[in-house]
């Protein structure tokens, strides 16, 4: 009785390796580039949609923003240059003008000779 529980086992364990040789051998003939060529076709289409996906939402976004964007820059721009205009001392800068003017006028009138001598 014993050596038939041996025998049946030692069947069923075979039976089974066997199988599983099978089964890997007829995946990695058959199946394996099959499943391999079709993940990556699957991959390079998902790739494509992904990239053609962002980059349109990507143009999208900016020209929704562009406007808005330029707006506020301009602002900024305009408020930096009042600020720079207004911060400018006025008076100083004519009485500094004036001043040069009357030192190059006086500059040239003194290097000139008379000519009615």
């Amino acid at each position: 009785m014993i050596d038939t529980f041996y025998i049946i086992s030692l069947t069923s364990i075979f039976s089974g390796l066997i199988t599983i040789i099978i089964a890997y051998a007829f995946f990695k003939i058959y199946l394996e580039k099959k499943i391999y060529a079709e993940i990556d076709k699957i991959g390079s289409l998902i790739e494509s949609r992904v990239k053609k996906g962002v980059m349109e939402g990507f143009s999208q976004v900016i020209d929704e923003r562009k406007y808005e964007l330029g707006q506020l820059i301009e602002a900024h721009v305009s408020k930096g240059i009042m600020a720079g205009i207004t911060s400018i001392p006025s008076t100083e800068v004519i009485k500094g003008t004036t001043k040069t003017i009357a030192k190059t006028g006086a500059d040239i009138v003194k290097g000139m000779k008379p000519n009615f001598w």
